[in-house]
């Protein structure tokens, strides 16, 4: 498949200097809500791993339903997220499909909020400007009832389309920095590519045993793997976060692995192809994303042989995120010490559950893996022995009282025996949350009667094969 080419990476050398970037933004449309805006500063990123390793701002919209940031630059070039969230809870972002704003040193930024979402003003230097033409390129879509040849094909088609498009854009924007501009379109290049390609997996075969369901959406995956740029040694990836994620995926595409559902063995395989398929700075990036992805993966290779992977790493900034990652795990380590309100607004603290084993699920309103858990785990500890030795405990975390009282209520996501909190105004942006690394729902956490850390990331009896491993981990620590 055309366009997969590999790009010969430079970075401008820039001088190292201190400074500051301005952020502003203001609310150009009344039917907009007051609310506040959050920023994520990432000096290092990794797609799809929790802002906990980003630093973190917040700030109300003033009077004047606008905002400031100054942030001190991290580097020369570093990427930003940014999204407004508004009273009622509806979250607007900067761009689609969770795309990141590169930013240079001393910049200033001007945003513009409106009832559809975050938009950059027209008065943003050309690197900005340059970034917002790049992220309106999409692939045309269609309507695809039975998933047959002619609809695999219109799709590659359309992905190329896409793809030339973002090299004209590229080659257009000349007062961009060459090896900048072709970065950026490049990892533009690799998001659409990996879009198509993890959808077109899902068609191709059943997930849970690998076996082909659709040999149509098979034939585009091999079109797809031509010229696939799996072998970029280069150590200038740094800004290519997409690449990263697309060379995962690849790896992941081609044994058949599935990524959600964790079963033993396939993180070996995996994990042995990565390390011989890369490296440099590219394989500890890989080696990095596996261990963030399969450590949350109860009995997987990086959860009982994580310090054997990490060793590897020698960078800089990624030590800085196993680091992080390492204490967050905190297995055999005293839980975070929260304060949480129950239903009636009375403060439950972890220090006045100790005494008791542990089970806490962490929800929210309007989640159906939430409900399904829920409800697997009242079949499971009503004929369950030791259910008298287990408080169950559900943390809501949502950011409005008012709604976690409501699910309460439904029973969907709890039961008249749960101790049933509310995390606080900062909801699924809570520190603790951060802490654990927890960036999906539902969750699941044990803890050992004197308040240590058993796991963050309990099996959840839901998922396919993981019923016995629950009811296992239950019975060894009580």
């Amino acid at each position: 498949m055309k366009n997969y080419i590999i790009i010969i990476l430079l970075l401008l050398p820039f001088i190292q200097l201190s400074g500051k970037t301005t952020i502003l933004a203001k609310i150009v449309e009344k039917r907009v809500n007051k609310g506040k805006v959050y920023l994520e500063v990432n000096k290092e990123y990794l797609v799809g791993f929790h802002s906990f390793y980003a630093s973190n701002f917040s700030k109300s919209l003033d009077s004047s339903d606008e905002f400031r940031f100054e942030v001190d630059d991290p580097a020369d070039v570093y990427y930003i997220d940014i999204y407004f969230e508004d009273e009622q809870g509806r979250r607007l972002g900067l761009f689609r499909g969770g795309n990141l704003l590169l930013v240079q040193r001393n910049s200033i930024i001007n945003l513009e909020i409106t009832g559809n979402g975050l938009f950059l003003g027209k008065k943003n230097a050309p690197l900005i400007q340059y970034q917002a033409t790049l992220a309106t390129i999409w692939p045309k879509g269609r309507s695809e009832g039975s998933m047959n040849k002619e609809a695999f094909d219109f799709s590659i088609d359309a992905l190329n389309l896409c793809l030339d498009r973002l090299d004209s854009v590229s080659k257009n924007h000349t007062e961009i920095p060459w090896d900048i501009r072709q970065q950026l379109a490049f990892n533009y290049k690799c998001y659409h590519i990996k879009a198509l390609m993890n959808s077109i997996s899902w068609k191709a075969y059943n997930r849970k045993n690998g076996t082909l369901q659709n040999v149509y959406a098979e034939e585009a995956l091999k079109k797809m793997r031509i010229n696939m740029p799996s072998n970029l040694w280069s150590d200038k990836t740094r800004l290519l976060y997409n690449y990263i994620d697309l060379c995962y995926l690849y790896n992941i595409n081609s044994l058949q692995i599935e990524r959600k559902f964790f079963v033993k063995g396939s993180d070996s395989l995996l994990l042995e192809r990565i390390k011989k398929s890369y490296r440099g700075y590219l394989l500890e990036q890989l080696l990095l994303t596996f261990y963030l992805d399969y450590s949350r993966k109860y009995n997987s290779v990086a959860y009982l042989e994580g310090d054997g992977i990490l060793k590897e790493i020698k960078d800089v900034d990624l030590i800085r995120v196993v680091k992080k990652s390492k204490n967050n795990s905190g297995k055999g380590a005293k839980v975070y010490p929260f304060i949480f309100k129950d239903t009636l607004g009375r403060d439950i603290t972890s220090e006045s559950l100790k005494g008791n084993v542990l089970l806490v699920e962490f929800w929210f309103n309007g989640c159906q893996p939430c409900i399904y858990l829920s409800r697997a785990l009242k079949d499971i500890l009503a004929t369950y022995e030791g259910k008298e030795k287990i408080k169950q405990v559900t943390v809501n975390v949502d950011k409005d009282f008012s709604r976690f009282v409501a699910g309460v209520r439904t029973e969907d996501y709890t039961s008249p025996k749960t101790l049933d909190l509310h995390i606080g105004p900062d909801g699924y942006q809570h520190e603790m949350l951060l802490k654990y690394n927890y960036y999906g729902f539902p969750q699941l956490m044990l803890i050992d009667r004197d308040g240590n850390l058993v796991s963050a990331f309990v099996p959840k009896p839901t998922d396919d094969g993981k019923r016995k491993e629950f009811i296992q981990l239950l019975n060894s620590h009580l």
